[in-house]
């Protein structure tokens, strides 16, 4: 369903300055340049609507080793703020992205098959991203303090000549039922099966149970001749005869005592 699948597109700037200590700095620096490799972390989180979900929220998560030298001091160089162009970290940003029903945002690994040596970059699953240090002198002071922010873009390995652009990202959503129904989803298909047929079985069962005992009864073809003996109990009670309304209620007992004569009485008139 188009619903089902969402293109988000995120803006390349950050929202937040990156504000981080010199002394920090420093220690980040040097571990950087000091180290054989580098993890490198992305973290997305998707915002559903949460009158459908008890967790509105799904977290994801994708990491790469960096092993490049080269990439490690364009780092260095770019915190130092000596470096001007961006650094590029290759296969870290997923484009596609499967939300499930929990709280589990992941790449959608499933799209990741072999391609052919020309489709291979423009069909990958995991995209390169660039990192750019953006800086700006803070206005109405004296000082030459300078505000800093991230900018990250993606790098779009079909148009190469245009260079990075805004991240684009394609998300799969998970078919949700609303929370109110969602102690019978937990179980999947099968769960929601079972307990719509316990449930209907459960309604049929009631309504068929005891008829055996009571269709004889409420069936009848013809019940004139027992409902006439059941008027004449009652005009003989009237008139104080109540010897022959025992006699009369002892039949009556005994039609419903004996299926056999019971059938026999209530037959159609033309049989």
């Amino acid at each position: 369903m188009p619903e089902d699948i969402i293109v988000a597109h995120i803006k390349s700037d950050a929202n937040l300055l990156w504000s981080i200590s010199p002394a920090s700095l420093k220690a980040m620096k040097e571990e950087i340049a000091n180290s054989s490799q580098i993890y490198v972390h992305l973290q997305w989180t998707i915002l559903r609507n949460a009158s459908l979900l008890m967790n509105p929220e799904a977290f994801g998560e994708h990491t790469v080793v960096c092993t490049d030298r080269e990439v490690r001091e364009e780092l260095v160089q770019l915190l130092e703020g000596t470096r001007e162009k961006s650094v590029v970290i290759k296969e870290l940003l997923p484009k596609y992205i499967r939300a499930t029903r929990r709280t589990e945002a992941t790449p959608a690994f499933r799209l990741q098959t072999s391609f052919p040596s020309g489709d291979k970059e423009r069909l990958a699953l995991f995209r390169n991203i660039s990192l750019q240090m953006e800086e700006e002198l803070r206005a109405c002071t004296t000082s030459h303090e300078k505000l800093r922010w991230w900018n990250v873009k993606e790098c779009d390995p079909q148009w190469p000549s245009q260079g990075c652009s805004n991240m684009k990202l394609i998300i799969f959503n998970d078919k949700v039922s609303p929370s109110s129904l969602g102690f019978l989803a937990g179980y999947g298909i099968i769960g929601l099966y079972l307990s719509v047929v316990l449930v209907i079985g459960k309604f049929v069962r009631e309504f068929f149970k005891g008829i055996s005992r009571s269709i004889m009864f409420e069936e009848l073809p013809n019940p004139d001749r027992i409902l006439k003996l059941c008027t004449d109990i009652f005009l003989v009670r009237e008139m104080g005869e109540l010897e022959l309304e025992e006699q009369l209620f002892a039949k009556l007992i005994f039609l419903y005592r004996s299926p056999e004569t019971i059938i026999k009485w209530t037959r159609e008139k033309q049989e």
